[in-house]
């Protein structure tokens, strides 16, 4: 890092230092793990931890655009949004002074001392609330785009390491334009897959383009399937590696016993939205996998 760098770094600190001297003991600060799941989730018990603490003024600090997206639709429980560039913050500046009022933080969510099998219990816990608090999620006014068959494709996700190749994406690909899906893939370049249009929407956009019963969404367990379940009315195809290692969830019960079924069972979306019939989970096999995900479009 050069002197400049350094400056410019130690001039961010203490410049966001001043900014929080207008936050005294009645806010708290949220500051989650910058991946829309976990935000996502929180945001659900969001009212619910505005009505067991009405004293409490709540700040949201995000560091992604998309997560910033994603803290505006709920608006209306959060009383202020606090945007850091991480490059150049060091959050401890900020933890060291104000670490009682912090909320959420990773260490809470991923909590090893007590272990959970349920994803949402783990995050609820994090929160300071109890076991029978229940989510909610705010009316949006995005209209979708779509009438007709439309599938988007994620083929990644910083949740998991991949586990189906480029080619097996592009034959369930094929399968689904067969059934006459217009089929896009959520990738950034259309290099990767040539013979289909690439798309990487904001959260708004793939709100707006599944929002559809004629829709499907396809794609490994990450952040982007929970945002999608939430609040998108389409078919979706949710898949589960099967390369899960060895002591990586330490918070998950038993995971260590069987680590894809342990990790499956944890983050399961038909558990946590079971009012959304739409929602198919599938532990990838690659000798059962075409004749898994026809049985789940077909049946």
């Amino acid at each position: 890092m050069t002197i400049n760098n350094v400056f410019k770094k130690e001039l961010y600190n203490q410049t966001v230092l001043q900014l929080f001297k207008k936050y005294d003991s009645s806010w708290c600060f949220f500051m989650l793990p910058q991946g829309l799941g976990d935000v996502l989730f929180c945001l659900m018990y969001m009212e619910e931890f505005k009505i067991r603490n009405p004293e409490k003024k709540i700040c949201f600090l995000v560091s992604k655009k998309h997560i910033l997206d994603l803290v505006n639709l709920f608006s209306s429980v959060i009383d202020e949004i606090f945007f850091l560039d991480f490059n150049k913050f060091d959050i401890n500046v900020i933890f060291q002074k104000y670490e009682k009022q912090f909320y959420c933080t990773y260490d809470d969510i991923y909590n090893t001392k007590f272990p959970s099998d349920n994803l949402c219990y783990s995050v609820r816990s994090a929160m300071g609330l109890p076991f029978n608090s229940k989510k909610a999620l705010p009316s949006l006014n995005i209209i979708s785009k779509n009438s007709h068959k439309f599938c988007l494709i994620a083929p990644d996700a910083n949740s998991c390491e991949p586990c189906v190749s480029d080619s097996k994406w592009t034959e369930l690909g094929s399968f689904f334009s067969q059934l006459g899906y217009e089929v896009y893939f959520n990738v950034s370049s259309d290099n990767r897959f040539k013979n289909f249009k690439h798309l990487f929407p904001t959260v708004n956009e793939t709100i707006s383009l599944l929002n559809n019963k004629n829709s499907f969404f396809i794609g490994y367990r990450s952040g982007l399937c929970d945002v999608v379940a939430a609040f998108c009315e389409c078919k979706q195809l949710i898949i589960y590696p099967n390369n899960r290692k060895k002591n990586e969830f330490s918070n998950i019960k038993n995971y260590n016993e069987n680590p894809n079924l342990s990790y499956m069972k944890y983050c399961s979306l038909s558990k946590i939205f079971p009012e959304k019939p739409n929602i198919y989970e599938l532990m990838y096999s690659p000798v059962n996998f075409f004749n898994d995900v026809r049985g789940i479009v077909n049946g």
